[in-house]
């Protein structure tokens, strides 16, 4: 007789043994008296931070952070009067000398604005006092809302040759701004004392829009003038040279008016790079220092206008020196026929977006303090104490 088997399925035992129960859904949301905790926590921060107390610190804070900026000097880092090398860098938001910008500031204005915006909340019932409050937290919002938008400005320096145009602007962190249009120099002039010290200065000044006449403007110091949203100030001048060359080889006769940094051919294949130029180099007169390229390689030359006193005075130093004699290195001459003296205008350039947000901030603040001050509560109180009395005044004893 043949056994029959019965195939039975394979027993897994759980792990850890026994058998586990089937897992219960976790219910994800809170309960009442959970979301009561948290709403108890979070009113409780809130008032702790729309508290006086926490304005005052912050005011405090903010104060010392502008003492501060005044003691260092805003600005680059000198790795000198720190002491330390300069591949050392302090990140600009941390940095002591560039406390206005630091996130020390930033994070203590925000906090400020945080508490003021919740000041205002616990005041929203507009009574005569309640309007007071809202009105002083509401400049005081608006001034530090125009002192972050003034950040975002533009606040640089332009040089611009008598003449010339720059549509550019040197920022204070050294980078370069398109302004979108181009500012000419059209004339400058400068007064003097008796003594030789400068009295006033003055810039005439063009706008061009894709070199396109749009205005004119005169700048003086404490006398600036406004376009397309920037302020441009007179600041200061100085005073660079150009020069009348000649070049004469046999009976052809080449005349050149050049400034640093301009280039001229001298003859067929000899170039020469205009380096800098003198209205009395050594106690000898106008001079101009070339850098001269050509077959042989690159030369340094020095151009005098006085070159033929010079020759009678000290004949031997032009003999050991021919670079100061170009006439001794190549076969036509260079005369230095005279100097003009170009004024360079310095303008120093604003953009300030947030100006007239500060503007409407004070002049909320100012109605504010009129307001407070022409509470007869108010009145009576300051009238109390300049008495020599400190009485404390009811609402009846005012009504």
């Amino acid at each position: 007789m043949e056994s029959i088997h019965i195939h039975e399925p394979p027993f897994h035992q759980p792990p850890f043994g026994g058998f586990r129960e089937p897992r219960r859904k976790r219910n994800p949301e809170f309960t009442k008296e959970d979301i009561l905790v948290v709403k108890e926590k979070v009113n409780t921060f809130l008032k702790w931070l729309s508290s006086i107390k926490i304005t005052v610190i912050l005011i405090f804070y903010i104060v010392i952070l502008c003492i501060i900026g005044t003691i260092f000097p805003q600005g680059s880092v000198n790795s000198d009067i720190l002491g330390h090398s300069r591949n050392i860098h302090i990140p600009d938001l941390l940095s002591p000398y560039k406390i206005f910008n630091s996130i020390w500031l930033i994070a203590a204005g925000l906090c400020l604005c945080l508490n003021m915006i919740l000041c205002m909340r616990r005041k929203l019932k507009l009574k005569k006092r309640n309007i007071q409050i809202l009105l002083m937290h509401g400049g005081l919002l608006f001034i530090m809302a125009g002192y972050a938008l003034g950040s975002l400005g533009t606040d640089g320096f332009m040089q611009i040759p008598e003449g010339e145009k720059v549509s550019e602007v040197l920022l204070k962190d050294g980078s370069m701004k398109h302004l979108g249009f181009s500012i000419r120099c059209d004339s400058f002039t400068v007064e003097h004392y008796d003594n030789g010290t400068p009295k006033e200065y003055t810039s005439n000044i063009s706008f061009l829009d894709n070199d396109l006449f749009s205005g004119q403007r005169q700048l003086r110091v404490n006398h600036p003038a406004h376009y397309s949203g920037f302020t441009f100030y007179q600041q200061s001048y100085s005073q660079s040279f150009s020069a009348k060359i000649s070049v004469a080889s046999g009976e052809r006769k080449k005349e050149f008016k050049v400034k640093p940094g301009d280039i001229i051919q001298l003859s067929p294949g000899v170039q020469a790079t205009v380096l800098k130029i003198w209205d009395n180099l050594m106690n000898a007169g106008p001079a101009v220092k070339f850098s001269v390229n050509d077959n042989s390689g690159e030369k340094v030359i020095w151009v005098f206008k006085n070159i033929k006193e010079m020759r009678g005075n000290i004949p031997e130093f032009f003999g050991r020196m021919p670079h100061f004699d170009p006439s001794r290195l190549y076969s036509f001459i260079v005369v230095l026929e005279g100097l003009e003296t170009v004024h360079i205008t310095g303008i120093g350039v604003r953009q300030d977006p947030g100006i007239y947000l500060a503007g409407a901030g004070g002049f909320l603040f100012f109605i504010s303090l009129l307001f407070l001050f022409s509470d007869p509560l108010v009145g009576r109180a300051i009238l109390s104490k300049s008495g020599g009395k400190d009485r404390h005044w009811s609402k009846k004893e005012v009504s």
